[in-house]
């Protein structure tokens, strides 16, 4: 018997003995769901009752007296949660416009999903193709396929990854130096 066949009947018994307990356990815990569902039916009902009740003021208006203060403070609790949590120099329209830039010798775009960049990809400065990169003795190298495979930067200290963080790492130097603001006019080359 072959290793798929060997793991195509461990996977169907496996299988099997997961639908014998969940069938097992099924009838025993429909009487405590029926239990839940009629307990939270007793509670809509007082809920109503309350609410129709006469007091002093109908329930319906203690409920929209209570209601309000309530939107407030979790309004509030928002607004000071957003500030502590977005320094006040990066507005969202600020940085958030900021997508290109040139670094390394070649040209490197990106996105923004909330405050991380997304996306980030290396361009020819000379044809805009698409660099490929090449891990070399300590060094990535990125190299445009459309040039005769130039080099047309170099990252020194690691791989692939190492040169992604190297090029995020300065897009967040520029961003709290306010360099990039300089960059969206005029692209400048390293």
């Amino acid at each position: 018997m072959n290793k798929e066949a060997i793991v195509s009947v461990r996977n169907g018994v496996i299988s099997a003995v997961i639908a014998g307990i969940i069938l097992m356990i099924v009838p025993s815990m429909r009487e405590y769901v029926v239990r839940f569902l009629k307990w939270l039916w007793l509670g809509v009902l007082w809920c109503w009752g309350t609410l129709v009740s006469s007091y002093s003021l109908p329930g319906w208006i203690w409920l929209v007296v209570f209601a309000f203060p309530i939107f407030g403070a979790i309004d509030i609790f928002l607004g000071i949660k957003n500030a502590i949590s977005e320094p006040v120099s990066m507005s969202k329209t600020d940085y958030r416009s900021y997508v290109e830039d040139s670094m390394f010798g070649a040209i490197w775009r990106w996105r923004w999903e909330g405050n991380a960049i997304s996306d980030l990809c290396c361009y020819c400065p000379r044809c805009d193709g698409t660099l490929v990169s090449n891990y070399l003795f300590g060094e990535t190298e990125f190299l445009c396929e459309n040039c005769n495979h130039s080099v047309r930067a170099t990252i020194r200290g690691g791989d692939k990854y190492y040169a992604i963080g190297a090029v995020e790492r300065e897009i967040g130097r520029r961003i709290r130096t306010s360099e990039y603001k300089n960059a969206e006019q005029t692209p400048q080359m390293d």
